[in-house]
């Protein structure tokens, strides 16, 4: 039995302007650092491997800061990018709203059916996250692993884990420097839950 420890980077900037990010890359700020940081310390626990990790800026940092405290190897996963917003990208959600009034409703009711320009589709997103998920669940049946990425591909990759319908994925949103933990035996997902400090 293994495990596969999802976690989402530390804050940015965008971040704590409530920002669509998508593939632009924005650095931690020092809130992010101090995050990482402490999730590093309690990720010391962990009996992982490998860390496989987000290209993007924001992603390799969390992990770097991971791999000084823990001393596991990262490896970088371009399919674990965040996905691209298009040219939402740099808006709130509230400046969305005002431009874009049906399309927020839409990405909030049925995401699966979205259409934004420039924008990777969410189900293009979601094969690529599940076709890293089937790769990952071959390493964690002979060891633990970490995976740092993004709020909404973290989101796909738990629904992909648990089985669930494209347009629950906003089920699983969380917080930066979150930490899900998916358990695998033998090739299936048998549980997967948010792990607080106390737990790690």
């Amino acid at each position: 039995m293994g495990a596969i420890y999802l976690i989402r980077h530390g804050e940015t900037d965008w971040n704590h302007q409530q920002r669509l990010q998508g593939i632009t890359d924005v650095p931690l700020n020092q809130a992010g650092v101090a995050q990482a940081r402490h999730l590093a310390v309690r990720m010391r626990r962990v009996r992982a491997t490998y860390i496989f990790a987000s290209p993007l800026r924001r992603a390799r940092h969390t992990a770097a800061i991971l791999h000084w405290a823990c001393g596991w190897p990262v490896i970088v996963r371009h399919d674990l990018r965040e996905i691209d917003h298009g040219i939402w990208t740099g808006m709130t959600v509230r400046e969305i709203g005002q431009r874009f009034p049906l399309g927020l409703a839409c990405w909030r009711t049925s995401p699966e059916k979205l259409r934004v320009e420039n924008a990777e589709p969410l189900q293009q997103a979601y094969s690529r996250a599940s076709r890293f998920l089937r790769q990952a669940i071959e390493v964690a049946r002979r060891a633990d692993l970490v995976v740092v990425s993004h709020g909404v591909t973290i989101a796909l990759l738990i629904c992909v884990a648990l089985g669930s319908p494209l347009k629950s994925v906003w089920a699983f949103s969380h917080a930066n420097a979150c930490v899900h933990a998916v358990c695998i035996h033998g090739d299936q997902v048998t549980t997967c839950e948010t792990l607080s400090s106390a737990l790690l």
